[in-house]
């Protein structure tokens, strides 16, 4: 039982991980990545996209395109 346990804990912080590090950019919109206020990357591409560095620590937001 506490095998269980131990590999059910290690796959919701692994899926924790994984979910904080990869986002969808629509094919109508673009995809902005900040960190600390700063513009660090635009992605223009849609679908889906891996950040190498966790949410936490940077912010992404979408933005339409007219």
């Amino acid at each position: 039982m506490n095998r269980i346990g131990f590999w059910i804990s290690s796959l919701l912080v692994a899926f924790a991980l994984l979910s904080s590090t990869v986002f969808v950019v629509d094919q109508r919109q673009f995809g902005v990545v900040y960190a600390l206020g700063q513009i660090k990357e635009v992605i223009t591409e849609p679908g889906l996209t891996s950040s190498c560095r966790p949410r936490c620590k940077t912010s992404i937001t979408s933005t339409s395109v007219c």
